[in-house]
């Protein structure tokens, strides 16, 4: 396209432009940038440039650079990173946004393209999977994957291919003779992608749960106000997995296997008063209406995010089409002078008839001149606002970008102090069945009602 002098892409990472020590990344960006001269400059995992004091450095020197003569209408600089983090790494630096402000953005594949993928990944492996050739068969795997794709960790195009390995294993387990063609069964299929389904949904809760330590206990501190222990009143079944064994001193110690999560939805433990039941049902109740509002108002940040920065992007598209119709009309305008001033000079002769054309000639084209600077006067002026509505949008953008990453810190700060909460109440071990702390008013309570720990005694 006659963009770049040369056809050819430089790739490298964030570290390639990270130093070790103070001075030692600028001439870092510098060397990547000289590299990437008359080219791309391909930076991967770019938002890794927001994650320290170098980092922030590394960032600095990125944005004075680029605008500098020898490198500015030079190269292309490419960021490419994940969508949530390369939202991040624009906040580190406010130019940032403005010097790269195309983006592109690869959506994950659908339901449907991952099952095409997945059948093309087997057929590579020389194995048929003809049940999707049935409608049930085909629905069925359909929707398992579906619901693989909602979950926060899928990986797309990555997972598809680790399941694809999963089931050609699976094959080559179940088939031990010699036969002219491998065919994957449907139950074989289904099975595969229900053990993917059920390792990532467990691997979603258990990111989102402390961990939950085996602890012996020596006694309660005097500022734990806990309830006496009251006897159990579960089922067999919940007993059998939360057993306590008694100590020749008295004291109790957690059975439950390491990493297990606890129960979160227990039965109402024998002594627990109706009083003390039905206030904290009510505190659950307004902890879920708490974080449904919150969750309400996180997505509504978010559609104003989205709303300011497709306005931003249109207004800036409006912006260049407004600038190549002005600088195209100004090119016409003096192709028009040119044509009127050479047919002028084409009338010569000083007789009267030739006097009259030349000063007709001359009057129409002043005429055309002035309606045309005038429609050009107004070219410009729709450009001038199309750029302060620009301006205004991403203003706007940047204000609902600020909104929604302030609030995205809070709920990150509120969860590491409930995680640390959590983990400092296991490690208390006052509620010996290991059930899930309920965050309470003053304080919490486990699952089960019998135990209670104010703030103050957890230091909150």
């Amino acid at each position: 396209m006659g963009l770049l002098s040369q056809v050819e892409v430089i790739e490298c990472s964030a570290s390639d432009l990270i130093g070790q020590y103070v001075g030692h990344t600028g001439p870092k960006v510098i060397k990547q940038l000289e590299k990437g001269l008359g080219k791309v400059l391909f930076i991967d995992e770019a938002y890794r440039l927001g994650e320290s004091h170098f980092a922030q450095e590394a960032v600095n020197e990125l944005v004075d650079c680029v605008t500098k003569p020898k490198y500015l209408g030079k190269m292309v600089i490419i960021l490419a990173g994940y969508d949530k983090d390369m939202d991040k790494l624009l906040l580190v630096n406010e130019g940032l946004s403005s010097r790269f402000a195309d983006e592109l953005i690869f959506s994950a594949l659908s339901p449907e393209n991952c099952l095409i993928l997945l059948r093309s990944r087997l057929e590579q492996s020389q194995i048929a999977m003809l049940s999707l050739a049935s409608t049930a068969a085909h629905n069925e795997l359909l929707g398992l994957m579906t619901e693989l794709s909602e979950l926060p960790a899928w990986g797309s195009a990555r997972d598809v291919q680790t399941l694809a390995k999963s089931m050609v294993r699976s094959v080559y387990q179940n088939n031990t003779s010699k036969v002219s063609q491998l065919f994957i069964s449907h139950d074989i299929a289904l099975r595969c992608v229900q053990d993917m389904l059920s390792e990532r949904r467990a691997r979603s809760r258990t990111a989102s749960l402390p961990t939950i330590p085996t602890t012996m206990l020596s006694g309660q501190p005097a500022s734990i106000h806990a309830t006496p222990q009251s006897p159990l009143s579960h089922s067999n079944s919940r007993s059998s997995t939360l057993s306590t064994a008694p100590t020749a001193t008295g004291n109790t110690v957690n059975k439950r296997p390491p990493n297990t999560p606890p129960p979160v939805h227990p039965t109402r433990d024998a002594g627990v008063s109706d009083a003390d039941w039905e206030q904290f049902q009510q505190d659950q109740r307004m902890a879920e209406v708490e974080a449904q509002t919150t969750e309400q108002g996180f997505r509504e940040r978010a559609g104003k995010y989205k709303l300011a920065k497709e306005a931003e992007k249109q207004a800036k598209s409006d912006v260049a089409a407004l600038e190549v119709e002005h600088i195209k009309h100004e090119h016409e305008l003096s192709l028009m002078r040119q044509r009127g001033e050479a047919k002028i000079r084409e009338i010569m002769g000083m007789d009267e008839d030739s006097q009259r054309q030349r000063d007709k000639i001359a009057a129409k084209l002043r005429e055309a001149q002035s309606e045309e600077e005038a429609r050009s006067l107004e070219l410009m002026r729709r450009r001038e606002e199309a750029r302060i509505r620009s301006a205004k949008e991403r203003e706007h953008r940047e204000r609902a970008q600020r909104e929604m990453e302030r609030q995205r810190e809070i709920d990150e700060q509120r969860r590491k102090k409930e995680q640390q909460a959590q983990v400092k109440l296991r490690e208390m071990g006052v509620c010996v069945q290991g059930f899930v702390w309920k965050k309470q008013h003053g304080g919490y309570r486990c699952a089960g009602g019998s135990h209670y720990v104010s703030n103050t005694a957890l230091g909150l």
